[in-house]
């Protein structure tokens, strides 16, 4: 793993705080000698140093996706009567035969939301996330070269994700990778622990804590997004709006626990739009064994290559 320069360490910690403190995540910077303080991101690596992005790749085939690569994707929901926009974050390894890639491993690395009231996750919930959330690995796609010879078409299948709730009764017993799609409407979310939300990050509430300005909400989530676009040849980094399309759609069920001034539930807007940056595979090798922090460095590299999550 790649270890920055104090100096280096320090602002990188900052500009993620900035980022974090902002969301309402309390993240402790490294003091001056450097050490990380509780949930300190004296660990985090240098986004230059992992994406190889310093020139787009001029060798080897024109549209492969083998490899680490780190996804932003935002969607537009409303909700009491105003916009929404949600930045979403996701690892996958790749690997790529031909035209069609599988993804191999995968974390969901959770979520803020900018609109009617800022919504973040505590540190639980996002490990929570990143252990359980994703039914991603397996899901396939195809990343070919245009009928013009300019480009690379992309289009990956949809990858669903539970958060909260059962998933081999949610999700697995209705749907599972490789079948075609099913639209939410045919799942059961549960809306309480006797239906089967679950506590997942161990605070006492029922299903996901999210945070908002104006208290938490408790509650189980169902979504799935696809990307797809036409996109550079040989790029590593790539996407923006009208470049990359996110259809998404998203349920959830809001546990009784929650104050009914937060109740309500947006309504998704699709389509959105992602980001995709190639990223150093050695660096996210012992992803397994904490991926919490895996998460925190998959978010510091976004925000160094796609900017602060955006307001609607």
């Amino acid at each position: 793993m790649t270890k920055l320069h104090k100096s280096e360490d320090q602002r990188r910690c900052r500009i993620v705080c900035a980022l974090l403190l902002s969301a309402s995540w309390i993240v402790a910077c490294g003091d001056d000698d450097g050490a990380g303080g509780a949930g300190g991101m004296s660990g985090a690596m240098d986004a230059g140093d992992l994406d190889g992005s310093a020139g787009d790749r001029d060798a080897g085939p024109p549209c492969d996706l083998s490899g680490s690569w780190i996804t932003q994707h935002h969607t537009r929901n409303t909700a009491l009567g105003a916009p929404q926009l949600a930045t979403n974050w996701n690892y996958h390894r790749i690997e790529q035969t031909g035209d069609g890639f599988t993804i191999v491993e995968s974390y969901d690395c959770g979520y803020v939301v900018r609109g009617t009231t800022d919504v973040s996750l505590a540190d639980a919930a996002l490990e929570a996330m990143a252990r359980m959330s994703s039914a991603a690995v397996g899901t396939e796609g195809t990343f070919a070269v245009s009928s013009d010879g300019s480009a690379c078409d992309l289009r990956f299948d949809r990858i669903y994700a539970i958060r909260g709730a059962n998933k081999a009764t949610v999700l697995d017993a209705v749907w599972q990778v490789g079948d075609p799609p099913v639209e939410l409407d045919a799942f059961d979310l549960p809306s309480s622990a006797a239906e089967g939300m679950e506590d997942w990050d161990a605070d006492g509430h029922e299903g996901v804590t999210q945070l908002t300005g104006i208290g938490d909400r408790y509650t189980a989530q169902l979504d799935w997004h696809a990307l797809h676009g036409r996109v550079p040849q040989h790029a590593d980094q790539m996407g923006g709006e009208d470049v990359i399309i996110a259809d998404y759609d998203m349920r959830e069920a809001v546990s009784l626990e929650t104050s009914p001034l937060l109740r309500t539930s947006s309504v998704p807007m699709s389509p959105g739009y992602g980001f995709m940056v190639r990223v150093d595979p050695a660096a996210f090798e012992e992803a397994a064994q904490d991926p919490l922090a895996t998460c925190r460095q998959v978010q510091t590299i976004a925000v160094e290559k796609f900017g602060n999550p955006p307001s609607p």
